[in-house]
């Protein structure tokens, strides 16, 4: 009996480390080509900004707002939009800041222990890993196919476009891990609806409604449309009524948060 116990434990543990060692490499490749990619990046955390001079110093400004962001919200009490610090001693009312907010909210835990441009390298530096695991999990999942989904994400952390914003310090324009996992939630949510799942969807579109307000209408509410359209008309999948309730539900959450 005992020997049949510990035959089925290994079992186990051989079935857990089959899932867990494929993860763990995608990690791992994602983690090495990003301080490859932004080589001397890593061992210039707190010493340099991540930007290219000649064509732009924005970086700057995304420090100081990851900064700015903390200091109003912790410290203050009061909201980031009330820019008072910069046009001193007036001050000046700039609520379209308020819709960036996960783009620089992202960046306060690191400021406990690193200085505003190490906070800013550091989010840098994970925007690379987050966008290549968000965009591999969503292409994994759609084709059934890891190396599919390697690929993916490696695609859209580092096509030219995005490390062209990186390097110019736009924020707000390469931070944009939250759009492939938004959009794998919403397709879990309505194939397999969840109470956790659907929560879950709304919380990460919440986040991307706040990253730059011009991805709304020409990213996520497109993207959403899209899906929805192939989804039901083209791939003629009947989504039963727990499936729409759950879609309502998170995308009705997502507009709430933001």
């Amino acid at each position: 009996m005992d020997d049949v116990v510990q035959t089925d434990i290994t079992h186990r543990n051989e079935e857990r480390m089959r899932r867990v060692w494929p993860v763990v490499a995608v990690v791992c490749t994602f983690i090495v080509l990003t301080i490859l990619v932004t080589w001397p990046l890593i061992t210039q955390i707190e010493t340099s900004l991540a930007q290219n001079l000649h064509w732009s110093r924005d970086a700057y400004q995304s420090a100081y707002e990851i900064w700015w962001f903390k200091k109003a919200l912790l410290e203050l009490g009061e909201s980031p939009g009330n820019l008072r610090w910069i046009y001193y001693p007036d001050g000046a009312d700039y609520p379209l800041l308020l819709t960036y907010f996960f783009t620089y909210a992202q960046g306060i835990p690191f400021l406990f222990f690193l200085s505003p441009v190490g906070a800013y390298n550091v989010v840098f530096l994970l925007t690379f890993l987050f966008c290549g695991l968000a965009a591999y999990a969503l292409c994994a999942y759609l084709t059934g196919n890891r190396w599919a989904g390697l690929c993916g994400g490696i695609i859209y952390a580092f096509f030219p476009g995005r490390v062209a914003h990186g390097l110019a310090g736009h924020l707000e324009l390469f931070a944009i891990y939250t759009f492939p996992l938004y959009l794998l939630l919403l397709i879990k949510t309505a194939r397999r609806p969840k109470p956790a799942t659907a929560a879950l969807c709304g919380l990460v579109l919440g986040a991307s409604l706040l990253v730059q307000p011009l991805f709304i209408p020409f990213l996520l509410f497109p993207a959403t449309a899209a899906w929805l359209f192939c989804e039901v008309l083209l791939h003629k999948q009947k989504l039963e009524r727990r499936a729409w309730l759950a879609l309502g539900g998170a995308l009705l959450s997502g507009v709430v948060i933001a």
